[in-house]
């Protein structure tokens, strides 16, 4: 220790003494902290190293549970559409425009008075769907996370249409764009997440609006719903 504070005050009688200690003084100080970073941080320590997609700190087993009550609002330019009810594996109980109706596995019955086979109810179904709707959000650009208050955690990200149209619809587009926006909200209090596409740039450059698309999801009481009884028998 006394021979390395003597070399120490040698280097500080010179201009390039002093340089050299200088670049080392900072090259352990850097040192120091990727040790740090790396085997003493913490998530909220660590948030910008998760910013532009390499961890989005959301996870969306909850909702590939599939158990859960959901309530859908689909916003078309100017036309709203609502769906409301519960999930249990693969079927569904819902109410659309005042009708009852039921899904199991890719079949769709309403009540019209008796129960009828029919065409799915959804408009953008392969949106809603929760499988691609985890699968979109995995595949975009994590921005930020923000505390809204105790309870409320804020994720925001953005993914191109060009990534949407690959990963659901299987195209190839090479679209010059404003990215389509996300916003997941989870509230760890109640129990519940909230999910809002903001797809304004994949339905004009997919010529499936004039203007704009949202797609709002929130999902509740997870793993509370008991099976669902087949209706229709």
């Amino acid at each position: 220790m006394r021979n390395i504070i003597e070399n120490i005050k040698e280097l500080t009688k010179d201009k390039n003494g002093k340089s050299i200690l200088f670049f080392g003084i900072y090259f352990v100080f850097f040192i120091l902290l990727f040790l740090l970073l790396k085997f003493g941080g913490n998530d909220s320590f660590l948030t910008q190293e998760y910013e532009m997609g390499k961890k989005s700190q959301f996870s969306s087993s909850l909702l590939l549970n599939k158990n859960y009550y959901f309530d859908y609002k689909v916003t078309i330019d100017d036309n709203v559409y609502n769906y409301y009810g519960k999930r249990y594996q693969d079927n569904e109980l819902f109410k659309y425009n005042n009708f009852d109706y039921y899904k199991t596995n890719t079949d769709f019955f309403v009540n019209n008075g008796t129960w009828i086979k029919c065409d799915n109810p959804y408009v953008y179904y392969e949106l809603i769907n929760v499988d691609n709707m985890s699968n979109i959000i995995l595949n975009s650009t994590f921005m930020n996370m923000e505390n809204i208050d105790d309870d409320k955690i804020l994720y925001n990200y953005l993914v191109s249409s060009n990534t949407i149209n690959k990963l659901i619809y299987n195209l190839d587009t090479d679209y010059d764009e404003v990215p389509n926006s996300i916003e997941v909200i989870l509230d760890k209090k109640n129990g519940t997440c909230n999910v809002k596409f903001k797809f304004d740039s994949l339905c004009k450059l997919n010529n499936t609006c004039s203007n704009s698309l949202i797609i709002d999801a929130s999902f509740e009481m997870f793993n509370s719903v008991k099976e669902i009884d087949n209706p229709i028998r």
